[in-house]
């Protein structure tokens, strides 16, 4: 199953008090990404590099595969992802997630929450247990080191403690049926392995290959299946939540309206984009 991408967040921890190079320093060592020369912020396409995941010239790339972005992205993109992280800590630090809701509150049954590589994944975490709904996200093989999300996820806890792990591996379908008996489990599905696809989203003029697992996994499991997103716009956090996606137990239907979903909230919020996953997308756009 696609999952957060480094726990999703590309942000977080006590970052409110850096200057722009100081975080994005920081949000890079964060990521673990490699710093080539001191002083990375004055650089403005390393800076963007440093938050947004990918250079001036990748968002470049990424508005010629979806052309609602503006043709040269890159800098507004950074901004917003340092808004975004500032927001994430100052959250964080004082434990009050305030959202305004687009949709029906999240129920604290389980249930399968399908997102995209949009907003930040691990303060959607956040938002939904600060809510008391026991919620985890699920990890692919290449971002199993929490090292430092453990360490954002004690903060956090020590207000919103609950009973339920903060995420699950991806690999281990069992446990994620299991997880489902007590919980619910938050999955990207914008970002599917070869062969899983079975929809495509048309996201900002672009298009978007859509993940059918997650849908199949709230059938198997016989839980609700819901799309969710969290997106800062201008006017503070928004999460968006869609009704059940599967009615009638029917994936293609299912599938559509997720497509709706992550539509609409792109057209909101298209700066939210986690630019190294959509230059992914981008790429292996322009080779099909």
């Amino acid at each position: 199953m696609a999952a957060p991408l480094g726990d999703g967040l590309r942000v977080g921890g006590a970052l409110t008090t850096h200057s722009p190079s100081r975080l994005a320093a920081s949000l890079a060592r964060r990521l673990g990404w490699p710093l080539p020369i001191p002083g990375l912020g004055a650089r403005s396409r390393d800076r963007i590099r440093a938050l947004t995941g990918a250079s001036r010239d990748e968002w470049r790339e990424i508005a010629a595969a979806f052309p609602g972005l503006p043709r040269d992205p890159g800098p507004a993109a950074a901004r917003a992802r340092e808004r975004l992280a500032r927001r994430c800590a100052r959250a964080l630090s004082t434990g009050r997630w305030r959202v305004r809701l687009d949709g029906d509150p999240p129920q604290k049954s389980p249930a399968v929450y399908v997102t995209a590589h949009i907003g930040s994944l691990q303060a959607l975490r956040y938002v939904l247990r600060s809510r008391g709904v026991p919620a985890a996200n699920v990890l692919g093989p290449y971002n199993l080191d929490r090292t430092r999300a453990i360490r954002d996820d004690a903060v956090f806890d020590r207000r919103h403690a609950l009973d339920f792990p903060h995420a699950f591996p991806a690999d281990k379908p069992h446990r994620l049926r299991s997880a489902l008996e007590k919980g619910s489990l938050v999955l990207a599905a914008d970002l599917p392995p070869a062969g899983s696809t079975r929809a495509f989203a048309s996201v900002l003029g672009g298009s978007v290959a859509l993940d059918a697992r997650p849908i199949r996994l709230a059938r198997a499991a016989r839980v609700p299946c819901r799309a969710v997103f969290l997106t800062l716009r201008r006017d503070g956090w928004t999460l968006t939540l869609s009704p059940p996606l599967e009615p009638a137990g029917a994936e293609a239907p299912a599938l559509a309206g997720l497509a709706r979903a992550l539509e609409r909230v792109a057209l909101h919020a298209p700066l939210d984009l986690d630019g190294a996953v959509y230059r992914s997308l981008a790429r292996s756009s322009g080779s099909r």
